[in-house]
């Protein structure tokens, strides 16, 4: 199986290095303890968190009008506001390829840093070393960080969990899934704020009577336009990663953000973004284009809503660029190893598993049984009354 998130070097990660001063060692936030800690004389010091603002958006940008228009279902309105393309925030320009040479302060064995890698350890002694050049520029576009609050123990934990709730895998991976690695990474996320309009049409139907499956529904024509915003909806801005894993670990606890602290990252693993923010805006339209579909049914009302036209209108984009903590997992069954994600701040898990035709197989008999149990009860329920 390829390791999507762990073969190969994933662009523009590096890992914040600072020195202990007592003893010169390195220092790393520790989890557990939320403060720095050395790994050599075990010195630790706390950390005063920096306010993210109450956690309101930092960077404002505006789309100019006409704004775009996106339709989810049916066709387009006859006269559509705005096809024009709209200014969008700018992209975070991208690092091109860096080849630097050093020596290792440790053993004194030659090293290099490749593209855009910006921390490695010595491929002799294992001795951490980052570009001290290019982290404070790759830091400064990072405008909070939600700190880890998860630990590699609690992951195993997580996962272990997780896998025992997997009602179609084998029984044995339910049991037996062993955790092979565990790495924390922050991974860089645009949090928009998106605020638009959805215009809609449809029918709404409304139950007269309901006798078994006899039902007399009243439908009528509905309309309208409806403003909806939508806060930190989090889009992953690195390659390299299965982003479908990093959707599914949300939500993210927003209101922990902190402001940018280096201290938070120290010892871990981080990126800074591959994809800009017009590109990411697209994955956060695909995100909330299904709630969208929600509300607007339930603005509707009724006991049965059929949406025949909408188009949604996007007025306002703000954003912020932020760290949110993942352990990538590989765990390991019967041979074969699978990539599973944790979040690092609430320890929800999500990630591949094999399929037992086996338990599918009896998962749907079972569903099976119990709707015919229900509607054997509906019908002698119903056979009661006429009696």
């Amino acid at each position: 199986m390829t390791h999507r998130l762990h073969d190969g070097v994933l662009r523009n990660e590096h890992s914040a290095i600072l020195p202990c001063r007592s003893c010169g060692g390195s220092m790393r936030f520790d989890i557990r303890q939320q403060e720095m800690k050395c790994a050599l004389c075990g010195r630790s010091s706390e950390i005063e968190a920096r306010p993210d603002t109450d956690g309101r958006l930092l960077a404002t940008q505006e789309f100019v009008r006409p704004a775009p228009v996106w339709t989810s279902r049916g066709a387009k309105p006859a006269n559509p506001v705005g096809e024009q393309s709209s200014p969008v925030p700018a992209p975070v320009p991208a690092r091109g390829k860096v080849d630097k040479e050093f020596v290792c302060r440790n053993c004194g064995a030659p090293q290099a840093f490749v593209q855009s890698r910006t921390s490695i350890n010595c491929t002799f002694c294992a001795t951490p070393t980052q570009r001290a050049d290019v982290h404070d520029t790759e830091t400064s576009e990072i405008d909070g960080v939600l700190p880890f609050a998860i630990d590699e123990d609690a992951v195993t934990q997580a996962v272990g969990q997780w896998a025992s709730r997997q009602r179609f895998a084998p029984d044995s991976f339910r049991s037996d899934l062993e955790v092979i690695s565990a790495r924390s990474v922050y991974q860089a996320h645009f949090s928009f704020g998106i605020s638009c309009t959805t215009r809609y049409t449809g029918r709404r139907g409304d139950k007269v009577r309901e006798i078994g499956n006899d039902k007399s529904i009243q439908w009528s024509s509905v309309g309208g336009s409806l403003p909806i915003t939508f806060d930190n909806v989090m889009v992953a801005g690195n390659d390299g990663i299965d982003h479908t894993i990093l959707e599914e670990l949300g939500p993210w606890p927003a209101s922990s953000t902190q402001g940018f602290d280096r201290r938070l990252i120290a010892g871990h693993a981080s990126h800074t973004f591959d994809r800009g923010p017009k590109e990411c805006l697209e994955d956060a339209r695909r995100l909330i284009d299904s709630d969208i579909e929600q509300i607007v049914e339930s603005q509707i009302g009724g006991d049965y809503q059929k949406v025949t036209n909408r188009s949604t209108i996007i007025e306002r984009v703000e954003l912020r660029r932020l760290l949110l903590p993942v352990w990538l997992v590989v765990a390991r069954h019967d041979g074969t190893d699978f990539e599973i994600g944790v979040n690092g701040a609430t320890g929800t898990v999500h990630g591949e598993r094999p399929f037992s035709r086996i338990n599918i197989a009896l998962n749907v008999l079972l569903a099976i049984l119990v709707l015919a149990a229900l509607g054997g009860a509906a019908f002698f329920a119903l056979s009661q009354n006429y009696q």
